[in-house]
């Protein structure tokens, strides 16, 4: 996927196919990032591939900050001049999962959407604290950016970006038995990326810090109920 500036104040970008929502039209910001980390790419699958990778490689999770607001069962609003512009800030899985759908649509390789593990309104944000729900705790992975290094995380859900059920996820590389890392490039999201994400699922009942039920990823009650069921296309401002 070839990108040039010409000698005026015009740039070209050169991509796959029509943009897709929220990049209708493509902000020039994203296309800087999406048409360099992609170049001399021919097709959607290995475009994809390249966007989560360069993403994961150049981005940092921090799981504190964040640019989104707005979280609801039907999605949330991304605050994307301001990610963009404070690049180095860590941020969360929301944040990583909304811009990989940005760069990804923005070059028109699918029209691909956000999704999480379970409803946020079904997690805990804060063990100890009013209300209670589910919390996630995943197999060996490593996430982004060098802060944490690999470890078994706990987080009250995680957003991936997907198509489908086809799963792609720009924060963790996942660490095989070998010890090797793997990135999630179009796993099947109810399968092999489940398995590869999930070790546990922690229930915490409210004002209680210690968790009532700890359940492996296929055991009857698990809350894995990828929401919404067809996924969603973040709301991206201008802030």
């Amino acid at each position: 996927m070839p990108y040039s500036t010409r000698g005026s104040p015009s740039e070209v970008f050169v991509v796959l196919d029509e943009p897709k929502a929220p990049m209708t039209p493509a902000w020039v910001s994203v296309l800087r990032k999406s048409c360099v980390w992609a170049r001399q790419t021919r097709t959607a699958p290995v475009a994809a591939e390249r966007l989560t990778k360069e993403l994961y490689l150049n981005r940092v999770y921090g799981g504190i900050g964040t640019f989104v607001y707005n979280i609801s069962d039907a999605g949330e609003t991304f605050r994307l001049k301001a990610f963009i512009e404070r690049w180095g800030t860590s941020v969360q899985c929301n944040d990583f999962a909304d811009f990989l759908v940005c760069l990804v649509n923005s070059i028109g390789v699918y029209e691909m959407k956000c999704q999480r593990t379970y409803s946020p309104i079904t997690a805990c944000v804060d063990p100890g604290s009013a209300p209670g729900g589910w919390r996630l705790w995943t197999n060996l992975v490593d996430p982004a950016g060098p802060l944490m290094g690999a470890s078994r995380m706990h987080v009250s859900y995680h957003q991936f970006a997907c198509v489908g059920n086809m799963v792609w996820d720009p924060v963790y590389a996942f660490i095989n038995s070998s010890g090797l890392p793997s990135y999630c490039i179009g796993w099947d999201r109810d399968g092999y990326y489940k398995s590869a994400l999930v070790y546990r699922f922690l229930y915490y009942e409210p004002n209680n810090a210690q968790p009532v039920r700890i359940i492996s990823a296929d055991a009857e009650g698990s809350p894995w109920n990828p929401a919404p069921s067809g996924g969603f296309t973040p709301i991206t401002v201008a802030e």
